[in-house]
């Protein structure tokens, strides 16, 4: 029999897609694109908001994990108990966080410039050890005293650079004094009489502007965070330091206590809150307060100053525009050559300009050892010896930069072009 045709099929192919699978389909990509968008949107809100009310990224190095919104600054602040003698003119400085030769340097170039009228307070969390350190350096003890510091959460929770001046502040009210100098010791050196100066002003706490306006200044995400749009005026103002300051006592207190007021308030518990603070009390609450520049001022400020502009007189001095010494140095530790000077006329191995009290030849000597050690240069071996009374030679060795000291009684053997230098003292100098 012939074969049937066979019957197309009417069946849909396994292929195709029904009309309901298409509307899900365009459901479920419609709602995974919105929620694409609405993350995004989300995103852009929460950036703008981090550049809007924290300064952008620089406000992430001024946001202090340590503290927690939930503690609070209002619990009184306890006044120390000094024991200060009677003098004019006091100054006040932290010590805390600064280096051993920043601290003797501090110290010596304060007794050099500053009478005995005055006298140094100097705050530590160490006062031991930081005495132990000035007895070797020859430094007057009886004109400072040391008095240590302590700070009670949240204060505590603050960076070294922001609790320094609550320190400060607590120590004030035992303080009796005409004229009140307070500062750190970390980068700041005297070249001159400060008090002199501020004798000669009106009454009033006397601050000094940095070389940077404040809605340029590293301070500026700090403001904005603690004051919001109450700070938006500051932004053309010079940023003041709050690191230094002098003036009559009753108006340093009354500064200080407006800036740790400020500090209290809830938003303002962020790293570099002390500046803000600071800053915002002297432009807007400027009661007998006066901001002066660093151009030809008594202060010079060395951040964001170039080491081509820094003007030195013979002597080495840093002056100003006028040829006057500054009083001051503030931050001097920002340029490598003026810091490495400082060390050697005023750091704990003081070194002499030259060594003319001995004869240096190519050489060695055996025996007669006293005692050896390191030794950056020539220079620095024989100021060793020079304050050594035993020592009548030493040996330096460049390469090694080791210094040996040698007894009377030695013989040097000469060898020209040899890595050993020798030293004799010369019969009758010291």
């Amino acid at each position: 029999l012939p074969l049937m045709p066979q019957r197309k099929s009417t069946a849909h192919s396994n292929t195709g897609v029904s009309p309901q699978q298409f509307c899900w389909a365009c459901i479920c990509f419609l709602g995974t694109l919105l929620v694409v968008q609405v993350c995004v949107l989300v995103s852009l809100l929460r950036r703008l908001a981090e550049i809007q009310h924290l300064g952008g990224e620089q406000a992430d190095q001024y946001a202090s994990p340590a503290l927690s919104r939930d503690r609070s600054f209002s619990d009184p602040i306890e006044p120390a108990s000094l024991r200060l003698p009677d003098a004019d003119f006091v100054a006040v400085a932290s010590a805390l966080g600064a280096g051993p030769d920043e601290v003797v340097i501090f110290v010596t170039t304060f007794q050099r410039a500053v009478p005995t009228r005055a006298h140094l307070l100097l705050l530590t969390d160490d006062v031991e050890a930081l005495e132990e350190k000035l007895k070797e350096t020859g430094i007057d003890l009886q004109r400072l005293t040391f008095h240590r510091v302590d700070a009670a959460e949240p204060w505590s929770a603050l960076p070294t650079n922001d609790v320094r001046l609550y320190h400060v502040y607590t120590v004030l009210h035992g303080i009796q004094a005409k004229v009140i100098q307070v500062s750190e010791v970390e980068g700041i050196a005297f070249q001159a009489n400060p008090f002199v100066w501020a004798s000669a002003q009106p009454p009033g706490v006397h601050l000094f502007a940095d070389n940077t306006l404040v809605g340029e200044a590293k301070t500026w995400p700090a403001l904005a965070m603690c004051f919001g749009t109450e700070a938006d005026h500051l932004q053309s103002k010079p940023t003041v330091a709050s690191n230094y300051m002098i003036g009559t006592k009753p108006d340093v207190q009354r500064y200080l206590s407006a800036v740790v007021d400020k500090i209290k308030a809830a938003a303002c518990n962020k790293r570099g809150v002390a500046t803000a603070a600071a800053n915002f009390v002297a432009q807007t609450e400027g009661t007998k307060v006066f901001i002066h520049n660093g151009q030809n001022g008594p202060v010079w400020t060395g951040e964001n100053v170039a080491a081509k502009d820094i003007i030195l007189d013979s002597e080495d001095h840093v002056i100003n525009q006028d040829g006057y010494q500054y009083a001051v140095l503030r931050r001097y530790d920002q340029h490598q050559e003026l810091w490495k000077s400082l060390q050697l006329q005023f750091g704990r191995r003081r070194i002499p300009p030259d060594c003319s009290s001995f004869e240096v030849e190519d050489g060695d000597m055996q025996g007669h050892d006293l005692t050896h050690g390191s030794a950056e240069n020539e220079v620095e071996c024989c100021t060793t010896c020079q304050q050594d009374p035993g020592c009548s030679a030493f040996i330096f060795s460049p390469s090694r930069k080791h210094c040996w000291l040698k007894s009377a009684g030695g013989i040097r053997t000469y060898r020209p072009g040899s890595d050993m230098r020798c030293g004799l003292r010369i019969n009758g100098q010291a």
